[in-house]
């Protein structure tokens, strides 16, 4: 009746990145890890029962952690959906997640981890102000948003995108904003720096960034043929730091995870389609 979800199924199929770097292949004890960011025990909604599995895949590969590591892909699959109930339930997407994080509790996630819904909640509302969310847009402009709470790294972010997309999928970013609460920042300068370069990672995983393999090879082997975000691809981006005096978090990854669906949020509203897959370049998006 009030339209929100009553049970969340998580499935992932992965090869787990401790098989290689820690010596675990086969160990399920280390299954649990490739759930974190929302799915093992830590999901930040208020969603009554949560339900994930992890399954093991083998990769002919040995791979390495990835910046943000399981947050990203856990992140983009809680926040895009959460879009999409959203509009099926014909409410606007930011009062959707606020109304699944205010009147919660304060209290301790897996692993004993303080989670703080109201900081998270004041992070989307700040994002939301400062890109205008409420404001009317000229037609053919989407909004999206998308929030992110990384638990060991006791971090609350969001981000928030005004785009439009040409009838050729050209990306034009109008504006881009972050809002972060990762208790007392120690380094203003450096944590900005942090903020930044989380942002171009993220951007360069929504937009280009692959890695191909072909007759038992890796077809990439530096940054002139593995894409990444140059600098004519990235919009300014206005970074807002929630003052706080709380324990100071982790900033090296906290950045990442949202930068993604935010994005891609901000392109399903522009064009009315919702595109699954990454990177959009393989869907002939550019920027």
């Amino acid at each position: 009746a009030d339209k929100k979800p009553a049970d969340w199924v998580h499935k992932i199929a992965i090869a787990p990145v401790a098989d290689y770097l820690m010596g675990m292949k086969g160990n399920s004890n280390w299954l649990g890890m490739e759930a974190e960011g929302g799915a093992n025990g830590d999901m930040y909604y208020a969603i009554p029962s949560l339900r994930s599995t992890v399954s093991r895949t083998q990769s002919p590969l040995v791979e390495g952690w990835w910046r943000a590591v399981n947050f990203t892909y856990n992140n983009v699959v809680i926040e895009c959906f959460i879009d999409e109930v959203a509009k099926n339930a014909g409410i606007d997407p930011l009062e959707y997640r606020l109304s699944l994080l205010k009147n919660q509790p304060a209290r301790k996630i897996r692993g004993g981890t303080p989670f703080d819904p109201a900081r998270l909640a004041a992070a989307l509302e700040l994002a939301a102000e400062k890109i205008e969310w409420n404001k009317k847009r000229a037609p053919g402009r989407g909004l999206g948003i998308a929030c992110c709470f990384y638990n060991h790294a006791k971090a609350y972010t969001a981000h928030a995108f005004e785009v439009s997309v040409s009838k050729t999928k050209k990306i034009k970013i109008h504006r881009a904003v972050v809002a972060t609460d990762v208790g007392l920042v120690i380094d203003p300068d450096g944590f900005a720096n942090q903020v930044e370069g989380g942002f171009v990672w993220g951007l360069s995983a929504v937009l280009k960034s692959e890695i191909t393999v072909a007759g038992g090879a890796v077809q990439q082997s530096s940054f002139f043929d593995f894409q990444v975000s140059r600098m004519p691809d990235v919009p300014p981006l206005e970074i807002h730091v929630i003052p706080s005096n709380a324990e100071p978090g982790g900033a090296g990854e906290t950045s990442v995870p949202s930068v993604i669906p935010a994005l891609m949020n901000a392109i399903a509203a522009a064009t009315g389609v919702r595109v699954r897959e990454l990177p959009l370049k393989n869907k002939g998006y550019t920027i």
